[in-house]
């Protein structure tokens, strides 16, 4: 978890969190003696002057300051490769950003800064539910492109048809089809039958991820899967497994 500390004051808060294994990403606070001491107790940590100028973009910048060199390398990457260009057309479609970043593979923050830079208008961010840009759900990079054609679906950006465009039958199921999996929202709706021919005799033109190899801890820094165990949460453990102990007189 991740903490902003507004108003931080003498930083009661942030201790409060640093006991607990939350991590404060960015302090505020007005007074310069308390900045100063904020920034000799916690060092590296951002301070904001006022709390006026604190914006999403703000932190944003922050933290790419923040970032490692491979992950800057990262974002700056995407701001040229062409590869991303279908990204501004996903997010003006009505697609979210973590949408498009499960998409490509990277965090919504890197994602969020390769279409800032491509000059996309933001929409208004959903502040509730799997619409929240903070939700951590998503599938697997094997089915990327399955999952944000689904949720297009569900959106009302991409509509089923109820006839394959091939040979007009309206008998069968209706698939969604990809010539080229780097661009979910292009589909052609075949049925079973034609679906299967197509691929028999083509091969789609597979989704590229060219970015470098990653160890556990580069993942996780991306928002990956793997959870961390907080000080507070292991002394927890301990405490129920000494009570069952007593309990149950060490008997297993």
């Amino acid at each position: 978890m991740k903490h902003i500390d507004l108003f931080t004051g003498i930083g009661g808060f942030t201790l409060a969190c640093q006991w607990n294994g939350i991590e404060t990403v960015v302090m505020c606070e007005k007074d310069p003696f308390r900045r100063a001491g904020l920034d000799r107790a916690w060092p590296g940590i951002p301070i904001i002057e006022d709390v006026r100028e604190f914006t999403i973009d703000t932190l944003v910048n922050l933290r790419y300051n923040q970032l490692s060199q491979l992950q800057k390398e990262i974002i700056d990457m995407g701001i040229s490769n062409p590869k991303y260009d279908n990204a501004v057309d996903l997010y003006s479609g009505g697609l979210s950003i973590q949408n498009i970043a499960d998409f490509y593979g990277i965090t919504r923050q890197a994602m969020w800064m390769i279409l800032k830079r491509r000059g996309c208008n933001f929409r208004a961010q959903a502040k509730y539910g799997k619409e929240n840009h903070f939700y951590r759900g998503g599938s697997s990079a094997s089915s990327r492109v399955h999952d944000i054609t689904e949720r297009a679906i569900e959106k009302g950006i991409l509509i089923r048809k109820t006839h394959c465009e091939q040979c007009s039958n309206t008998d069968d199921i209706i698939c969604s089809h990809h010539d080229d999996y780097n661009k979910p929202l292009e589909v052609r709706w075949l049925c079973i039958k034609c679906h299967f021919e197509w691929h028999k005799q083509n091969k789609p033109i597979e989704q590229i991820i060219d970015f470098p190899p990653m160890d556990r801890a580069d993942i996780c820094s991306r928002g990956g899967q793997r959870k961390g165990v907080t000080p507070y949460e292991f002394q927890r453990e301990i405490e129920a497994a000494t009570a069952t102990f007593i309990l149950t007189a060490g008997v297993p």
